[in-house]
């Protein structure tokens, strides 16, 4: 599976260390910054802040929503209405 994270602070860094036998492809936050990081521990990762871009990108099969709860659902949704995981 091609993994997509949108909030690249603490949790998703968390989460990336549980992705095994996934790609991620694409890291994205608001702060670019902390997308970049995320972004160079794995290799071939895009970091954006484009949201609504990242969960409709065709090569990604799952979204991980790791924001605050305030975005949450608008971006779960976003995402299961491109068809992602």
């Amino acid at each position: 599976m091609r993994v997509a994270i949108v909030g690249c602070g603490l949790i998703a860094g968390r989460r990336c260390k549980a992705l095994a036998g996934c790609s991620l492809v694409a890291c994205c936050d608001v702060r670019a910054e902390r997308a970049q990081a995320l972004a160079r521990s794995a290799p071939g990762a895009e970091a954006t802040s484009d949201w609504r871009a990242t969960v409709n990108r065709p090569d990604v099969d799952l979204v991980i929503v790791a924001t605050p709860h305030n975005m949450l659902a608008e971006i779960a949704c976003a995402a299961a209405g491109a068809g992602k995981h």
